[in-house]
């Protein structure tokens, strides 16, 4: 039983690769490539495919968080996985807004890369124990509960979004 679920976790890593794959060379381009065509710029269109990426986010760690069957359980992690370009559309959302607003040119935006790599430091910092410590409460909640980790990312994706809905360019 052990080794199935070995293999079991085995393809979900390789499913997972597979659709980042797909996200990065065929989906977000050719999404990227008709916002681009129908809105002003670059930065309009990294903001709303951010914010149809973080929607997925949710949607994707929300079907986790109470999936009771394998098939829920994929379809979560391909929804989610299909959000995940939400991190490199940021990041290309604030190089362009550093290049356009900041005088400093190169040297504003290595200093903006250096603090977002900080905060990202701080967050694996933070997320490791926090995201243990709600499976450990899920755990002791009872089996219907295992999937509190993911429903407190969806918060947390959640309260990200509502951020996002408040920039204005």
């Amino acid at each position: 039983m052990y080794q199935n679920d070995i293999s079991g976790a085995g393809f979900l890593l390789s499913l997972r690769a597979g659709v980042n794959i797909v996200l990065f060379i065929i989906i977000l381009p050719a999404i990227t490539r008709y916002a681009l065509s129908k809105l002003a710029g670059p930065a309009e269109t990294d903001l709303m495919v951010a914010r149809g990426s973080i929607v997925l986010m949710i949607l994707g760690t929300l079907a986790l968080s109470v999936s009771v069957t394998p098939a829920l359980m994929i379809m979560g992690l391909i929804v989610y996985t299909l959000g995940t370009g939400f991190a490199p559309l940021v990041r290309s959302l604030v190089t362009s807004l550093v290049e356009s607003h900041a005088e400093g040119g190169p040297r504003d935006i290595a200093r903006i890369y250096a603090v977002i790599g900080v905060m990202e430091g701080i967050g694996s910092l933070v997320a490791g124990p926090g995201m243990a410590s709600a499976f450990r409460l899920g755990i002791s909640l009872g089996e219907s509960w295992l999937g509190l980790p993911f429903l407190v990312a969806a918060i947390l994706f959640v309260q990200i979004a509502i951020l996002l809905l408040t920039i204005k360019l």
